[in-house]
């Protein structure tokens, strides 16, 4: 009834929402941003994924991508409010 036999396959299967995935990690080299090395990745994908095929980012690198430069409009506004706060009398 049954014919059971050994076959290899990977030891792990990725998923990303339910999608068979692939993991890339990849450190930008000196004198370079995280940001530039994103770009440059997402340039590469674009360039030579197949069609039907995509990618997205996960973890730390979708927070840099949701936030972007959003971090320079918070140091703006909170400088000029730490400066009147330390110069408040006492």
């Amino acid at each position: 009834m049954l014919d059971i036999k050994s076959v290899q396959g990977p030891s792990l299967i990725g998923l990303y929402n339910l999608y068979p995935s692939a993991t890339i990690s990849g450190l930008p080299a000196k004198d370079f941003s995280s940001g530039q090395v994103m770009d440059l990745m997402e340039q590469i994908a674009k360039q030579d994924l197949t069609p039907g095929m995509g990618f997205d980012w996960s973890a730390m690198s979708y927070q840099e991508k949701a936030v972007g430069n959003q971090i320079y409009y918070v140091f703006r506004a909170g400088g000029p409010a730490g400066l009147l706060r330390a110069c408040r009398p006492i």
